[in-house]
């Protein structure tokens, strides 16, 4: 595809199969690329990622399923439940980390910009996600965005043994998509956009 067509394919996609037209190694060459090429301050690189594939992926909603289920009431958990199930369904599962010591490490070599450091690292981190979400439109992947941090952060530990300094930002289901995306509004250009010639 052309940048901006996948641009334009790139949605939020719930109902997910657990097919890829992508195997592991494609798909951690995917991940590779968008690591090596996504812009950092300071050229950080400070994103990390996991892939999580067959019980390694289903794991992690069976995870936050059980943790749901001890905190809601009954009506509520059973509309969580059946939204996760769509995620627990899918192919795998990005998991999105910021590097905290890599952060660290870079307020202490430029401490005139060290409360902005941490700022230019969430951008970055976002523009990592959108990288990756991207390309997974571009290879006919569907995905979605989740954010069940911090209420996972100890479950994520857990199960995959990640370093303390690794923060959990947000957690990607992916596969090929069911159906049509619903359709997109878009706000008046002019509220949103000034040009000065």
């Amino acid at each position: 595809m052309e940048f901006k067509e996948a641009m334009m394919h790139r949605r939020s996609r719930y109902e997910l199969t657990s097919t890829s037209p992508l195997n592991p190694d494609q798909l951690k060459a995917l991940l590779v690329h968008a690591l090596n090429h996504t812009p950092s301050a300071y050229n950080a690189q400070g994103g990390r990622l996991l892939l999580a594939l067959n019980e390694h992926h289903q794991a992690i909603w069976d995870a936050l399923i059980a943790l749901l289920k001890t905190r809601q009431s009954e009506e509520r958990f059973a509309k969580s439940k059946a939204k996760i199930e769509q995620f627990k369904k899918a192919y795998g599962t990005v998991l999105f980390f910021n590097d905290l010591n890599v952060i660290k490490e870079y307020q202490k070599k430029y401490p005139k910009y060290a409360e902005q450091t941490e700022l230019w690292s969430q951008q970055s981190h976002g523009m990592l996600q959108y990288v990756v979400w991207t390309s997974f439109a571009d290879a006919k992947i569907g995905a979605s965005l989740q954010h069940y941090n911090p209420l996972i952060d100890d479950a994520i530990k857990s199960l995959f043994a990640v370093p303390d300094s690794w923060k959990l930002t947000a957690q990607m289901p992916f596969g090929i998509a069911k159906g049509s995306p619903k359709e997109k509004h878009f706000k008046p250009i002019e509220t949103r956009l000034k040009v000065f010639e």
